[in-house]
């Protein structure tokens, strides 16, 4: 086997950043990161890759094992979802088994940014993880696109996929072992990514 994706966008589905992820940035992203890589760009989100019939947790384990990097995109919430926690936690993995965010190379294949919060986030993104804060950007309806902040968006857009092209570009080779639970599953129990003191703890889908 071999890549099947240069992205996979973890995010928590919802009326507001869920909408927002599905359209608003997701297009955006997509068109921008296609001229920084010079080439149409492969990206996993679930409202366009998982079909009728298909095993959803299991098409979206694949998807992330052959996925070269991960865009978070974070949010109170997030933290409250065992699946996005899944997969925060296996490209963690990922990073940690092959040498990423060290001194010898403190790049990393996951990309974060953040629209809502923050500040109770887990230990591990508030303290390891370089994020974006696009606070002001997460709105929706179509009043959104009338405003300087609409543009404004679109140049951090431009920027944020020049960084993602290069993930992408320094992927390492893909290994058939990331399609195996101690690479997709074991890591949930690993990895510490729970709210630090959250009013509510009962985890959702």
């Amino acid at each position: 086997m071999s890549y099947e994706y240069d992205v996979f966008i973890s995010y928590k589905s919802g009326i507001v950043y869920g909408r927002w992820v599905l359209e608003i940035f997701y297009e955006l992203f997509k068109e921008y990161l296609d001229q920084s890589l010079g080439r149409p760009s492969n990206i996993f989100i679930d409202k366009s890759n998982i079909y009728d019939g298909d095993s959803w947790p299991v098409k979206i384990k694949r998807a992330l094992a052959t996925s070269k990097c991960v865009v978070a995109v974070l949010s109170p919430m997030y933290f409250n979802s065992e699946w996005c926690k899944r997969e925060c936690a296996a490209i963690l993995h990922r990073e940690k088994q092959l040498g990423f965010r060290s001194l010898q190379n403190p790049t990393g294949l996951l990309s974060a940014v953040i629209l809502h919060d923050g500040d109770k986030f887990p230990k591990i993104v508030q303290d390891e993880i370089q994020c974006r804060k696009w606070h002001d950007y997460a709105r929706v309806g179509e009043g959104f696109e009338k405003t300087i902040l609409f543009v404004q968006l679109q140049d951090e857009l431009r920027s944020y996929a020049d960084n993602i092209a290069e993930i992408v570009k320094r992927a390492p080779d893909f290994s058939n072992d990331w399609l195996s639970d101690n690479w997709l599953d074991i890591p949930y129990q690993q990895f510490e990514l729970d709210l630090i003191n959250p009013e509510h703890s009962q985890p959702t889908l």
